[in-house]
């Protein structure tokens, strides 16, 4: 969520805006840059440029100078937020703006959290020239000036619940491989009835991270993020190849200790093409969905 820190009205009527032109600076942390920034800072611009008949009682004008030494408001690029505190333990702070309802400083500074998508940074920023415009997050349109996402980022439940499965496939995914772990030691030591039930368990496992990552792909493919769908599409591919990996030195542990030579060398090529068939794919981790999400 975003934050505004409040610059009390002092004196004179209306906003110190109104009728003027607000001059936009651009500015970046030291070792932060981001190509399309003010091209994000621009659209956010115009959306209060066409709506301020709307949801202002004044009329809006900006001129964005990247370069300009003493804007009315500077929006800036951070790596973490310092002007604003988190109220909720629920959501990320992104960014911070004064909220400006009477004089307004020399330069009103707003911070935009970098590494998020460009659809939620467009919607910060436009978030955040709200609050130097005056509004809080009380104030229409709910869809920008909320400090509840779930008002601000559409379909906020299902995007939400694909990132939860995924959360939950990737549990299931390291529990996997801890027993796939303890399976191959066991292995190595000849431990066969040791080594097919830890394998068992491994399965187990990557079959719970199979059906949460489907999980998470079919809420992605509900709201049409393809960009989401492949990222859980291939976590999937890879628990069903390390589900069936894991299932074939199960049984190759089992044939060896019956004796069963020949099954124990058939099953064991099989695990091995299979976990060979897994490195094609790759588990991203949660943070790259939450972006192609658009939560981040």
């Amino acid at each position: 969520m975003t934050e505004g820190s409040r610059i009390e009205e002092v004196g004179g009527s209306g906003h110190p805006w109104d009728g003027e032109p607000i001059t936009l600076g651009i500015a970046y942390e030291d070792g932060l840059e981001r190509s399309n920034f003010p091209e994000l800072t621009e659209a956010a611009a115009t959306f209060w440029e066409g709506n301020d008949d709307e949801y202002l009682d004044y009329q809006v004008e900006y001129v964005l100078d990247a370069d300009a030494a003493e804007p009315d408001v500077l929006v800036t690029l951070v790596s973490e937020i310092t002007t604003c505190e988190r109220s909720s333990e629920e959501y990320q702070v992104v960014g911070c703006a004064p909220l400006i309802t009477g004089n307004a400083p020399d330069t009103a500074t707003v911070q935009i959290l970098s590494g998020y998508s460009d659809e939620l940074t467009r919607t910060t920023i436009t978030h955040e020239l709200g609050h130097t415009l005056g509004l809080g997050h009380d104030d229409e349109p709910a869809r920008i000036m909320s400090g509840d996402p779930a008002d601000r980022i559409p379909n906020y439940e299902t995007r939400r619940a694909s990132h939860d499965a995924y959360l939950s496939g990737l549990r299931s995914f390291n529990t996997g491989n801890e027993k796939y772990q303890d399976g191959s030691d066991a292995l190595e030591n000849e431990r066969w009835a040791e080594a097919s039930e830890a394998f068992t368990d491994a399965a187990d496992a990557y079959r719970a991270a199979e059906n949460s990552f489907e999980s998470a792909r079919a809420n992605a493919a509900e709201i049409g993020v393809e960009d989401a769908v492949t990222i859980c599409d291939a976590a999937e591919a890879k628990s069903v190849d390390f589900r069936k990996s894991s299932t074939a030195w199960s049984d190759a542990a089992t044939a060896r200790r019956e004796g069963n030579y020949l099954e124990y060398q058939n099953r064991s090529d099989d695990a091995r093409d299979h976990y060979d068939a897994s490195q094609e794919h790759e588990i991203r981790n949660s943070d790259k969905l939450a972006v192609a999400l658009g939560l981040q």
